[in-house]
C-alpha cells in the first residue's frame, strides 16, 4: 500500500511491506519511508521579437547562425527576410533580420511593427564612406514611429578582420550621441570568433527589456 503526502515541494511516499522472519514464521508489517523533491517545471521563457539591421554584408547573417547553434561555415547574405531564435537565460529572442542590399533596403519599413528592440549591425572594416551610409540608414531607421522608443543594441562587427577600426572611433563616426533620441542605447565590439561576446550582448539587450 502507497500514500503520498505533498508539502512545500516535497512528496513524502509511505510503504508498507509484509514481511516474513524466517525463524519465527510469523509475519510483521514495516513501513518505509521516502522523502523526494517534487518541484514545479521551470515556467518557460518569454519569446521577444527584435529586428536585425545593417547595411551591406556586415555579417547579420553569419553571428546569428553562430548564437542559434546553425554550421556557419557557408553562409550566404540574407535576400528579404531571415527569422532565428536566440535562446537566452531569461528568454528567446526572436530576430527578424532584414537583408542589407540596396534592392531591400527601401521596403524595410514594412517589417518594423511588432518588435520589442534593434540591433543595428556595422561593419567594423567599412570605410568612412560606407560608415556614413550606416549612419544614414540608421538614424532613418530610429525616425520611423514604429521604432519609437525602442532599445538599441549596436555591434561593431568583425573586430578580428584586419583594417577594423576601433569601437570609439566607429562610434564617432556613427554620431551616435545625437541620434539615438534619447533610447537606451547599448554598444559592442564584436566578432564571429568570439561568441561569448556576442551572446552576452544579446542577454544585456534581454536584461534591458526584462527589466525596464
Amino acid at each position: 500500500m502507497f500514500m503520498q503526502h505533498t508539502h512545500k515541494r516535497l512528496c513524502v511516499h509511505v510503504a508498507y511491506a509484509i514481511i516474513r522472519d524466517t525463524h519465527t514464521h510469523t509475519k510483521c508489517c514495516r513501513r518505509y519511508i521516502c522523502v523526494c523533491c517534487c518541484a514545479p517545471p521551470p515556467a518557460p521563457r518569454p519569446e521577444i521579437s527584435v529586428l536585425c539591421l545593417g547595411v551591406g554584408p556586415g555579417g547579420k547573417s553569419t553571428l546569428l547562425a553562430a548564437l542559434s547553434g546553425e554550421n556557419t561555415d557557408d553562409i550566404q547574405p540574407t535576400n528579404g527576410f531571415a527569422i532565428k531564435a536566440i535562446v537566452t537565460p531569461r528568454a528567446i529572442l526572436v530576430v527578424k533580420e532584414l537583408g542589407g542590399s540596396e534592392k531591400v533596403q527601401p521596403y524595410w519599413h514594412r517589417y518594423f511593427s511588432g518588435h520589442k528592440a534593434i540591433i543595428f549591425v556595422v561593419d567594423s572594416t567599412a570605410s568612412d564612406e560606407q560608415i556614413s551610409q550606416s549612419r544614414a540608414a540608421l538614424q532613418k531607421c530610429l525616425g520611423d514611429p514604429a521604432l519609437s522608443g525602442l532599445p538599441l543594441l549596436v555591434l561593431f562587427h568583425r573586430q578580428d578582420v584586419g583594417g577594423a577600426k576601433p569601437i570609439d572611433e566607429l562610434t564617432g563616426k556613427m554620431q551616435l550621441g545625437s541620434i539615438i533620441d534619447g533610447r537606451t542605447c547599448i554598444v559592442k565590439a564584436t566578432s564571429i570568433r568570439d561568441v561569448d561576446t556576442l551572446r552576452a550582448s544579446f542577454e544585456q539587450l534581454v536584461d534591458c527589456l526584462m527589466d525596464n
